[in-house]
């Protein structure tokens, strides 16, 4: 795959957070993230830097299901991120840009999802042997 053309667009922009984070000087299309030095740990912050530049909900699923630069970016496309995403992502903010919507965004994501599993764990709940619960 050392013949492979460099990463363009979606994948482009893949490439480089992955690099970012394994500390890497470049990652091609067809590398495997794992292979490459990546763990759960460090897959999290891929997938928060690619919603935040995307901004699309990507579930951590999604990235053990596409663990190649190329696999993701083309799943990327199917949920909707774009070019003109990522020239707003690979464009450095100026100094005086206030904070991005999206992070208030991803604050109501967790908070839904963290709701949803109390609720998932309070149906789960073991009762008590006396039937009761205190």
């Amino acid at each position: 795959a050392s013949d492979a053309p460099p990463p363009q667009g979606l994948a482009a922009v893949v490439a480089a957070i992955w690099a970012e984070l394994l500390e890497l000087p470049s990652v091609g299309l067809d590398g495997n993230f794992f292979d490459l030095g990546g763990h759960s740990l460090l897959l999290v912050q891929v997938q928060r830097a690619l919603e935040d530049r995307f901004a699309v909900e990507l579930a951590l699923l999604e990235l053990f299901r596409h663990p190649t630069v190329r696999s993701l970016a083309a799943r990327l496309e199917a949920l909707g991120a774009s070019t003109s995403a990522n020239v707003a992502a690979t464009t450095p903010p100026s100094p005086t840009a206030k904070p991005a919507a999206s992070s208030s965004a991803r604050v109501e994501r967790a908070q839904a999802r963290a709701a949803r599993q109390r609720e998932a764990m309070r149906r789960h709940r073991p009762r008590s042997k006396g039937g009761r619960e205190s």
